[in-house]
């Protein structure tokens, strides 16, 4: 999977959550839509970071997909990312689908506002073809966890924030579309 499919897929594991019947919203406290937004920003920043590491290859040389990887949040703290992601190609290397599950473990990952640390579950499954220089794929993420959150300016507690989303990412080789549904903080994410 080359570079810009590795982004694609951290940025809708970032977005993407799931659950199914059993899941029940962690959240406590009182997050405004502001720092629901923080909070996405955080994830998203993070596991994107990851995917632009060099990638070569079909998936299995995605960073992002195959191994653990440590990156730095914006003010400081760190987001350890740890993946385990089967993938199955053709022998030109030409159509490949993938699955697994990957970790990321927020570690007093501080933004300009919050400080978040906890743990989210991702699985994500796709398929990609490339055909002349044109890649076209189909990435399907769900994440959900929840992790807690301070205040930066001051260290209180806002309170535990859940994450429940799923997200969809595709992409003709011109185009990428992203559809994601669900909540962080439980405020309502839909795009």
């Amino acid at each position: 999977m080359n570079k810009r499919i590795a982004i694609a897929v951290a940025a809708a594991a970032a977005l993407a959550g799931c659950g199914g019947a059993s899941w029940v919203d962690p959240t406590t406290g009182t997050f405004s839509a502001q720092d629901s937004a923080d909070v996405m920003n955080m994830v998203s920043g993070a596991f994107g970071a990851v995917a632009r590491q060099p990638a070569q290859n079909p998936v299995q040389g995605s960073k992002a997909l195959s191994q653990s990887s440590i990156v730095a949040c914006a003010v400081s703290g760190n987001v350890t990312v740890t993946s385990s992601v089967n993938a199955n190609c053709n022998a030109s290397g030409s159509a490949c689908t993938f699955n697994g599950n990957v970790e990321i473990d927020l570690n007093t990952c501080t933004t300009q506002n919050l400080i978040g640390t906890g743990g989210l579950n991702a699985s994500v499954n796709g398929s990609e073809t490339t055909t002349g220089n044109v890649t076209a794929f189909t990435v399907t993420e769900h994440v959900q966890g929840g992790i807690t959150v301070k205040r930066a300016s001051d260290q209180s507690i806002v309170g535990t924030c859940g994450i429940f989303l799923d997200a969809t990412v595709t992409s003709d080789g011109t185009t990428e579309t992203v559809h994601v549904t669900g909540s962080i903080c439980k405020q309502a994410v839909a795009q």
